[in-house]
């Protein structure tokens, strides 16, 4: 088993995990080619975690309570069905239906067949470079002061779900957008990039260009509303723009995971 060296993300390379299984970090034609839908199913089955699908869990599986399963049992229960077409763009050849689900001496499960071996510690690794070249986080699992409090506030949430389940039939699903993101990065000032090298960019490589142009993008517009008088003290809570909050916010090299929900298409 090896570890990956985060400049895999920037040199857009594939991880080989062992000798059986590789993570292949598609190209964004890849991924185009694939289909977006199916590409973001596969990922969301591989890198889902039980607190992250909690409410889900609950409605579709008779009251199934997150935290009395685990992140890798979750994770078997969601690829036992996964068929090698499904799974090709990321596991290659690697076929998940022939994978056994077995238990060790201390009831540790695990899945073999033959040679490949997936355990608990190789799907933290295998699930957090998938996460990593798609620049997805991982979720924090939540706290309840007691169980009346965690039921009661799954059955709000659970009633959200309902109500954007039937919405979501009224959502137009054809806007895609990784085409959105595409567009944004080939059209933005002061790029090289155009739709012919995109479709050649590594889904890592392409995440980081989108991302970083973003955060240089709001880095500048809060750098000249602060020096144009509009981003005033009081804006930021009195503090000044040398203060460490606020130096997150023009330091336009900074971690593109800490600010991944602050960042979007470009526009």
């Amino acid at each position: 088993m090896f570890l990956f060296d985060t400049s895999y993300l920037i040199r857009g390379k594939s991880f080989k995990f062992s000798d059986y299984i590789t993570i292949h970090n598609p190209t964004v034609g890849e991924v185009l080619e694939f289909g977006e839908a199916k590409y973001d199913s596969l990922i969301s089955r591989i890198t889902s975690v039980p607190w992250d699908k909690k409410t889900r869990l609950w409605f579709y599986e008779n009251g199934m309570d997150f935290e009395n399963i685990n992140a890798f049992d979750y994770f078997c229960m969601q690829v036992s069905s996964l068929t090698v077409d499904e799974s090709r763009i990321i596991f290659g050849d690697l076929n998940f239906l022939e994978l056994e689900l077995l238990k060790d001496s201390s009831n540790e499960t695990y899945l073999r067949q033959g040679d490949i071996l997936i355990d608990n510690l190789s799907y933290e690794v295998i699930s957090d470079f998938i996460r990593k070249i798609n620049y997805i986080s991982l979720p924090e699992k939540p706290k309840y002061g007691s169980e009346h409090a965690k039921k009661y506030r799954l059955g709000i949430e659970l009633d959200k779900l309902k109500s954007d389940i039937r919405n979501s039939k009224n959502i137009n699903k054809s806007e895609s957008s990784l085409l959105l993101s595409i567009s944004g990065l080939v059209n933005s000032p002061g790029g090289n990039y155009t739709y012919g090298n995109v479709m050649d960019l590594k889904i890592s490589q392409f995440h980081d260009a989108v991302l970083r142009k973003q955060r240089i993008k709001h880095s500048d517009e809060f750098l000249t509303d602060y020096y144009a008088g509009i981003a005033c003290a009081s804006a930021y809570g009195g503090k000044s723009i040398m203060e460490d909050k606020n130096q997150e916010e023009i330091d336009w090299l900074g971690s593109l995971f800490v600010r991944q929900k602050l960042v979007g298409n470009i526009t």
